[in-house]
């Protein structure tokens, strides 16, 4: 059987997250699970990681983010949002459709746990799935500290690239801007290439938000890390319509060449 795509799309919170009503983003939701579809419908298979649980649990429960600052109580919350992270997934892309489950890292990096993981994975997308995953934090408070889900989504991409079952792998991380910018306040300034030996580092300019605890140096570390093990990455714009049709058209985002993306001198 003829090898399948597989792209494999992180959502970060900021993404999800309505910070003028404090509410979760039904819209982003609709474009991002519509675009799904479209996705799976030419072929590829589709993993999408996703952030929002923390924040989720903490709306529901009629809270403000930055009114937590414990981190057993983040915990809680996540445990709390998870499903309705989920639930808005299924809404949007299909209850029948979407698998999930929660990871940490730790187990990416024990060779006998991450072979069972990506054989699970395997058989959820054969049989159409996408499949959904976020950082389980209510084990495992690393995200909650920092990478926000990149690092996790480029080391599920990295793990299934060992895998050789598909003919290639792309990984986009949505975020709330379209990409690197040479100058974050002109957007004409976005960089749309970045080869391995760039050194764009001196571009990340990050703030600190309430809701989300990843940012663009956590992005630039996982793509980074994603294209030097020959998966071309993007970062884009979550929030845009069309955006993941966008970045692989190379319309829209930031594209981290591979080196096997490079010309033979």
């Amino acid at each position: 059987m003829q090898k399948k795509e597989l792209i494999i799309i992180k959502v970060g919170t900021n993404t999800l997250v309505d910070h003028d009503y404090d509410t979760l983003h039904s819209s982003v939701f609709t474009h991002i699970g519509n675009e799904i579809h479209a996705l799976q419908k030419a072929g590829y298979a589709v993993v999408l990681v996703s952030s929002g649980a923390i924040s989720a649990g903490i709306l529901g429960a009629a809270k403000k983010r930055e009114h937590v600052d414990n981190t057993i109580e983040l915990q809680r919350y996540a445990a709390r949002g998870w499903d309705t992270v989920v639930q808005n997934w299924k809404e949007h892309i299909g209850a029948d459709r979407v698998s999930s489950t929660l990871l940490t890292k730790r187990e990416l990096h024990d060779e006998t746990m991450r072979t069972q993981i990506c054989k699970v994975i395997l058989c959820c997308l054969s049989h159409g799935d996408v499949f959904l995953v976020n950082e389980n934090d209510t084990i495992s408070n690393d995200e909650i500290t920092f990478g926000d889900n990149d690092q996790l989504a480029t080391e599920l991409a990295v793990a299934m690239q060992k895998e050789d079952a598909f003919s290639s792998i792309k990984l986009i991380l949505l975020t709330n801007t379209n990409g690197l910018y040479a100058d974050i306040h002109d957007e004409s300034s976005r960089i749309e290439v970045v080869h391995p030996d760039d050194n764009v580092s001196r571009y990340i300019n990050d703030s600190q938000d309430t809701h989300s605890r990843g940012g663009m140096a956590s992005k630039l570390y996982a793509a980074r890390r994603a294209a030097a093990n020959n998966i071309e990455t993007f970062i884009a714009d979550g929030r845009a319509e069309e955006v993941i049709a966008g970045t692989l058209s190379h319309q829209s985002g930031t594209r981290f060449i591979t080196p096997s993306d490079l010309p033979v001198v």
